[in-house]
């Protein structure tokens, strides 16, 4: 999952037989693989509570995040859109998407992936 990281302030460590990441902020830049219509799916763990983040896409804010344990005891994963218009723009195919935390953390995020969108 490493894709270009970049961060500040972050952790990794191993739950449940897999890695994670959180921290102040940090971001992955991933190809398109030329598709313009992408979403992305992050995969969360259902206890993580009391994080809120933005998810942003080339500096362009596409979600609030709050991580509530809702799910205690399992991952999760949520889709979220990117608009066309950041696609289009974006240099050479490549995104770069950024969780920046609003309060405490931003993550964990277990896994990231840019998939082509279910509309």
């Amino acid at each position: 999952m490493e894709h270009e990281f970049k961060g500040e302030r972050t952790e990794t460590g191993i739950n449940e037989g897999r890695r994670w990441r959180h921290g102040s902020r940090f971001q992955y830049t991933l190809d398109t693989h030329g598709e313009s219509v992408v979403d992305i799916e992050v995969t969360y763990w259902g206890g993580d509570r009391g994080r809120k983040f933005d998810i942003l896409v080339n500096s362009k804010r596409i979600s609030s995040e709050e991580l509530k344990g809702s799910k205690p005891g399992e991952f999760f994963a949520k889709r979220y859109s990117i608009p066309e218009s950041i696609i289009k723009a974006a240099s050479n195919g490549r995104v770069t998407v950024k969780f920046v935390a609003t309060q405490w953390l931003a993550g964990g995020v277990y896994d990231i992936r840019l998939l082509r969108s279910e509309k």
